[in-house]
C-alpha cells in the first residue's frame, strides 16, 4: 500500500522480484481513468520469500512514500 501513482506493475516486478520468484504482481488501477489506486497485491512462490520481502520493503521509500 501507500504505492506512488506514478509506480508501474513492471517497476514494482523488478523490485520484489529481487527477493524470490513472483507469481504474479496485480497493480490496483482505477478503471475509469487508468490510473493507479495505490496499492497492489503480489504473491511469491514461496512464504518465506514473501515474509522476507514484507519485513525488508515495509516503511521502505518508494518514488518519495513509504510502504
Amino acid at each position: 500500500g501507500s504505492i506512488d501513482r506514478n509506480v508501474t506493475q513492471a517497476q514494482l516486478y523488478a523490485i520484489f522480484s529481487q527477493f524470490g520468484q513472483l507469481e504474479k504482481v496485480m497493480l490496483q488501477v482505477d478503471t475509469t481513468t487508468g490510473l493507479s489506486k495505490g496499492f497492489a497485491f503480489l504473491s511469491f512462490k514461496d512464504a518465506k520469500v514473501a515474509n522476507l520481502a514484507i519485513q525488508v520493503m515495509s516503511g521502505q521509500l518508494l518514488a518519495g512514500r513509504s510502504l
